[in-house]
């Protein structure tokens, strides 16, 4: 596969200095800069409409639970820790240097990051075919289990419970109703990731159904109307309570605004603050600076390319942004990839679909400079302790057939 040429740095550095700033950010080439962002959290005005009551059904609603597996897979889910193809290296090379960089650099002097990639190779489960995939604790026992959206009709989710080692066993799958967008976390705080899923049509809502045992998940969601029809979508604890709480965007709006409501015990969720932040095209969660706190991060879509972390308070609203530019990219996650307590940035390379870029956090909001790990062509991946060792694995999904996920587990 052809690779990109290096961009000199001079040039990405000319290119950063032509990018406006986002309002009271000041811009730096530095690979950790803290900016003073004029942007502060607050209390969500008017309430949208809340209930903690099922949804009616309808003649697309989903009617069953299964707790065994529906339908047959394109090959029988088998796990393997050998890949079909050659084996994965693992690459601690420096982006500036190596032939498959991304094409800019977007710092000359980084701080340390990683000293050599921090994951394994990967260890393949064949799945069903899925569109859409997340990872969370569904079941209670300290493993991230795996959730896909299962592609066709009925609407429903599949949950392959996580063995420990990198694989998962088959898969529980659960009939709902249709959804735009999902992530599995545990709202209603019994230790159990619930899944919540954002309804289609209008008005806009969340639907939160409440794991049940069994890896299945009640039939008849909790819905509350919400005012955002959300793009991103995710869920952190942001007021130490122990209970998810839903992060949304406001899909384009003026100025552009994270937007959080909090998890309620009931399934419920409540309008909880807002964040004006700068233009973005990714969303993750993590605690990036090491305080036991839940902060979001999102990830520029101009070019150069960088990220901003906004620290949670621990009571709900989210702080100024910490901004880092970073090598370019088109998907992202988060996760404690070494254990230190502080999340790191998992990126992919663009036009080299089988490297991903590890950034390690640096506890201030920052990131280092990253390494890269090699392994196989994916298309979409996801960050969970799936081993329970309280370090984050990287699950990918690999393009081709027949479909799969691959786990690079935390060394």
């Amino acid at each position: 596969m052809a690779r990109p040429p290096v961009v000199p740095i001079a040039l990405a550095l000319a290119a950063a200095a032509c990018l406006p700033a986002p309002p009271g950010v000041e811009v730096s080439t530095e690979v950790d800069t803290v900016g003073a962002p004029n942007t502060a959290s607050t209390t969500a005005g008017s309430d949208p409409t809340t209930s903690a009551t099922t949804a009616g059904a309808t003649s697309d609603d989903a009617t069953t639970t299964s707790a065994t597996t529906t339908g047959d897979p394109t090959s029988d889910p088998t796990t393997t820790s050998d890949p079909t193809t050659s084996d994965p290296t693992t690459t601690p090379s420096d982006p500036g240097t190596s032939s498959g960089d991304p094409t800019s650099d977007p710092t000359s002097e980084p701080e340390p990051g990683f000293d050599d990639s921090p994951l394994s190779p990967p260890v393949t489960t064949d799945v069903y075919s899925f569109d859409a995939m997340d990872a969370g604790d569904v079941d209670g026992d300290g493993l991230a289990d795996l959730a896909l959206a299962g592609a066709g009709f009925p609407p429903r989710v599949s949950v392959y419970p996580a063995l420990g080692d990198g694989a998962f066993s088959a898969p529980v799958t659960t009939e709902l109703y249709t959804f735009e967008d999902f992530v599995v976390a545990d709202v209603t705080g019994d230790g159990r990731a619930d899944f919540l899923a954002l309804g289609t049509g209008f008005p806009p809502r969340l639907e939160v159904y409440p794991a049940i045992g069994d890896h299945a998940f009640a039939p008849e969601p909790i819905t509350t109307e919400i005012w955002e029809s959300s793009p991103r979508f995710a869920a952190l604890d942001l007021t130490g309570d122990g209970r998810a709480d839903p992060l949304l965007d406001n899909d384009g709006g003026s100025p552009p605004r994270l937007v959080a409501y909090r998890g309620l015990a009931s399934g419920a969720v409540a309008p909880l603050s807002t964040t004006d932040v700068w233009t973005f095209g990714q969303l993750a969660v993590a605690d990036f600076t090491g305080d036991g706190r839940g902060d979001a991060l999102t990830g520029s879509v101009n070019a150069p390319q960088r990220v901003y972390v906004w620290p949670g308070d621990g009571a709900g609203a989210l702080g100024a942004g910490i901004e880092t530019p970073v090598f370019n990219f088109t998907r992202l996650d988060a996760g404690d990839l070494d254990g230190d307590g502080v999340g790191d940035l998992v990126t992919d390379v663009p036009g080299n679909a089988w490297r991903l870029q590890l950034y390690k956090g640096l506890g201030d909001g920052g990131f280092g400079a990253p390494v890269l790990h090699d392994g196989f062509n994916f298309e979409d991946l996801e960050i969970a302790d799936v081993s329970g060792d309280g370090r984050a694995d990287v699950i990918t999904r690999p393009t081709g057939q027949p479909p799969r996920v691959d786990v690079y587990l935390a060394k």
